[in-house]
């Protein structure tokens, strides 16, 4: 554990959440930071209702992230999108535990990087600057969509991915 800094750069494209990171069934804040938005401020609430403060290297240039169980485990994941190499590509980060350790403080990180992987947008579908991606199940099959403006083929279009 570090000490939380006395000052940091607020990301550009800004984020913050309120969601559980480590399980414990209580809520902790999550800030996306720093240079090329790389840095996950992570302040995890205790018992004593203090928090405690952890900072993660995603060593991606971050546009924009969320939060939501991506691969129906019943544990949230993150969902990232990177802007590398003129491209916004999506990433999940998915969360190490699984549902029936819900509500028990994890031992360790619940996000290792080594979770991080890309995912594949169908051929001739490409993410936006403003994709203003939203995951919900949209079609009530019981696993996360994704829903938002892509490029499809060079045209813009508003568009629901299935997970399957």
């Amino acid at each position: 554990m570090t000490n939380p800094p006395t000052s940091f750069e607020i990301a550009n494209k800004h984020f913050a959440a309120i969601v559980d990171i480590n399980g414990d069934c209580s809520s902790d804040i999550v800030l996306l930071s720093g240079l090329n938005n790389g840095y996950l401020e992570i302040y995890t609430k205790r018992p004593n209702n203090l928090y405690t403060y952890e900072q993660i290297s995603l060593n991606l240039n971050v546009s924009w992230l969320t939060f939501a169980d991506l691969d129906a485990n019943g544990a949230i994941d993150i969902f990232i999108i990177a802007y590398e190499q003129h491209n916004y590509n999506p990433y999940v980060l998915t969360n190490a535990y699984h549902p029936e350790d819900l509500c028990q403080l994890y031992e360790h990180s619940s996000y290792p990087l080594s979770n991080l992987a890309p995912i594949t947008l169908p051929n001739n579908y490409k993410l936006l600057a403003d994709s203003n991606i939203q995951i919900a199940d949209f079609n009530l099959d019981g696993l996360p969509d994704l829903l938002g403006i892509f490029s499809v083929s060079s045209y813009r279009s508003v568009t629901i991915l299935a997970n399957h």
